[in-house]
């Protein structure tokens, strides 16, 4: 059942990105990458919850584009042309996927118990790249504060603060209040 739930997730992210990135087309003997970063802040009243959580997921074909591109990158002596504030994401979840023996994994960090008074403030950030259709993600959630009960943030106040870790992570010209999408030819 989880699959199947995260295959959903994975076809509906990959619907809204081709519908967004089409004016960027590649040429036939090319592959066409696409980075997407998305931030959203969540406030929970947990009592007992990881600190960190990171969830990674392949297929078999992505990861056989993924190496099709690596042989093709070494051949030709140059790789991809993401620009030097994306290309660290690019990094982190291609490195998640090649470490990793499965199609899909779950990392969880300090189980922590917190104040049931005290509401906790929960940074989500799902990375996905596809390449030439194919799509991977990486889902990485972090306990990043916590507030009173009483100063409660509402919906904009936590808009407002993953807008503002984007821009901080990766410069206000690339981001779009919570989302980051850059896309790519290489051969």
């Amino acid at each position: 059942m989880k699959s199947i739930f995260l295959f959903l997730i994975l076809t509906l992210t990959l619907s809204q990105l081709n519908t967004s990135v089409e004016s960027k087309g590649c040429q036939p003997n090319e592959n066409k990458l696409v980075l997407s970063v998305r931030c959203e802040y969540f406030q929970l009243p947990l009592k007992v919850a990881y600190k960190y959580t990171k969830r990674v997921s392949s297929s078999k074909s992505y990861r056989k584009e993924l190496n099709q591109l690596k042989i093709s990158a070494s051949a030709s002596g140059r790789y991809g042309a993401f620009s030097a504030s994306v290309s660290a994401a690019y990094e982190s979840l291609k490195d998640s996927i090649t470490s990793s023996e499965t199609y899909g994994e779950t990392i969880n960090e300090t189980k922590t118990e917190y104040n049931p008074l005290y509401l906790q403030i929960k940074r989500q950030v799902v990375t996905t790249l596809t390449i030439n259709g194919r799509v991977a993600s990486m889902k990485e959630e972090r306990i990043v504060n916590s507030v009173p009960e009483k100063d409660r943030m509402d919906a904009n106040k936590l808009r407002k603060e993953a807008a503002d870790y984007m821009k901080w992570e990766f410069g206000e010209d690339k981001v779009k209040r919570n989302r980051l999408t850059e896309t790519i030819c290489t051969k």
